[in-house]
């Protein structure tokens, strides 16, 4: 619930499905996609054991803000509380010993944005979220040039190459073809968006799959939830 009032901050309106054994809130506006993910791995946290849901959503996101502000701090969501989540036809009502509240759909059968999960590229792991939340932030343009080459992801400004930033990773996923520089471009304020929410997910290595001139993708896992983003690149 904290993840969801974080993302709250930049798209309006929160896009939902509850399908399966799991809840999907789905930011999308130009150049950034969030889909984030809530599941039940039987923590014993979360209280999601009706799992034929088949329900969508959308929420004013001013509406959202207000009925789940109690979980908008890290102390009040890290309570060890075990959290009810039920989705219902137009509702889903969300409850643990403090709070008892739902989020009301505004639209019926609202029409859900596609986010395509993309893979093949160049896939590597980020193994210091906080360290490129702060080098993204130092950047001072407003696009961002990734580069891959050498194992190494580096960033600088669209236009000033001499102030480059090296993110320390994990070795990518090795292919047949020898490794040359790939680079694409993406707007500062997009990419430190997923950054920063990816590193609320998870204290561990986040995945950045890179599409030379054409989207980057961040993901990054926890207990029970998820997030992925994709970026879609600037133009050269």
């Amino acid at each position: 619930m904290y993840l969801l009032g974080t993302l709250l901050n930049d798209f309006d309106p929160i896009f939902c499905q509850a399908r399966g054994n799991s809840i999907h809130f789905i930011g999308a506006r130009n150049h950034l996609a969030v889909h984030l993910e809530v599941f039940d791995r039987g923590g014993g946290l979360l209280d999601m054991t009706d799992m034929n849901w088949n329900y969508e959503y959308a929420f004013d996101s001013a509406e959202v803000k207000e009925r789940i502000a109690w979980f908008r701090t890290k102390a009040n969501s890290n309570t060890n509380n075990r959290l009810s989540i039920e989705p219902y036809e137009n509702e889903i009502r969300i409850s643990n010993s403090i709070v008892n509240t739902k989020l009301r759909s505004f639209v019926e059968r609202p029409s859900i944005p596609k986010i395509p999960e993309m893979d093949g590229g160049v896939l590597v792991k980020i193994t210091d979220l906080k360290e490129m939340v702060g080098q993204v932030s130092s950047i001072g343009e407003e696009t961002v040039r990734l580069i891959l080459s050498d194992s190494k992801l580096r960033m600088s400004g669209s236009t000033h190459d001499h102030t480059v930033y090296t993110v320390h990773t994990v070795q990518p996923q090795k292919s047949n073809k020898i490794e040359q520089e790939r680079s694409t471009l993406c707007f500062k304020a997009m990419l430190l968006i997923s950054c920063q929410l990816a590193s609320e997910v998870t204290s561990s290595s986040a995945e950045l799959r890179f599409y030379p001139g054409g989207a980057s993708q961040i993901y990054a896992t926890g207990s029970n939830v998820s997030v992925r983003c994709l970026l879609t690149a600037v133009k050269q």
